[in-house]
């Protein structure tokens, strides 16, 4: 049996020859640089524990954290005041409003068929008035550009099958607490306040049946390659810049 996450079946969508040096020859390079990573561990796991104390919980975190744990740059360093705030706004207008329950970092797995199952870790899961939100931290990713739906229709798949809560009952959103500041009318704007870091995404039944007959392809499309030991590779500008198996691609986008 394979076992999907998200972050695999990404790295499928996005080029056959990547998932191969990545999850069957378990290529291991070494990374020069974990600022990124790092950044967005530390602040999605102040996120978690944080309990509304305000500035003074939010820098006995950071720093109980940093640097023991995590080792950021000057650059992610200069990001963190604004994680804080955002953290304590979200925190003030959905955590500490009327929830009924509260959840951090589900971690499950469902089964899909006989040969695939599906692993999912939620950020963050909240039942409100007979509703269920599933909350996912982001500190990357454009809120106008990024789309997130094959992640969240996957958590509301293994929340279905897991704990057996209808779809028309789910709800999901993502929290961007880090996002860089934009430009508005000449002005620089930061994005901070609940309103400028939540993107809510609508979707229903239809999408999540969507992405078990992707994932069925996606498995067919591995088992093929695998057997005939030929990876169809995806070089295109994006998808090498960022992969960290281009220094040893013979088929990586040379411009």
């Amino acid at each position: 049996m394979i076992k999907f996450s998200h972050s695999k079946l990404d790295v499928a969508r996005q080029c056959m020859l990547k998932y191969k040096y990545k999850y069957v020859d378990k290529l291991k390079l070494k990374q020069e640089d974990m600022s990124a990573s790092d950044f967005g561990s530390l602040v999605h796991e102040i996120a978690e524990n944080y309990k509304g104390g305000g500035k003074e919980e939010l820098l006995v975190l950071y720093h109980t954290l940093v640097p023991e744990k995590y080792k950021l740059t000057d650059v992610y360093k200069a990001k963190v005041p604004l994680a804080l705030k955002n953290v304590h706004a979200y925190w003030t207008s959905v955590l500490a409003a009327d929830c009924d329950k509260v959840q951090h970092e589900i971690d499950a797995t469902i089964d899909i068929n006989a040969e695939i199952s599906l692993n999912g870790k939620i950020d963050l899961f909240i039942e409100k008035r007979g509703r269920y939100i599933i909350g996912d931290y982001k500190t990357s990713k454009s809120k106008e550009y990024a789309n997130h739906t094959n992640q969240l229709a996957t958590y509301m798949l293994i929340l279905n099958k897991k704990y057996n809560i209808p779809y028309e009952k789910m709800d999901c959103e993502v929290i961007y607490l880090a996002l860089d500041p934009i430009t508005k009318k000449g002005k620089e704007v930061l994005n901070e306040g609940y309103d400028n870091i939540s993107k809510f995404y609508k979707l229903d039944e239809s999408d999540v049946e969507f992405l078990v007959r992707e994932i069925e392809m996606i498995n067919a499309r591995i088992n093929k390659s695998l057997d005939k030991n030929d990876w169809l590779s995806t070089p295109t500008k994006f998808n090498c810049t960022y992969c960290d198996f281009s220094s040893v691609c013979e088929k990586k986008w040379l411009g």
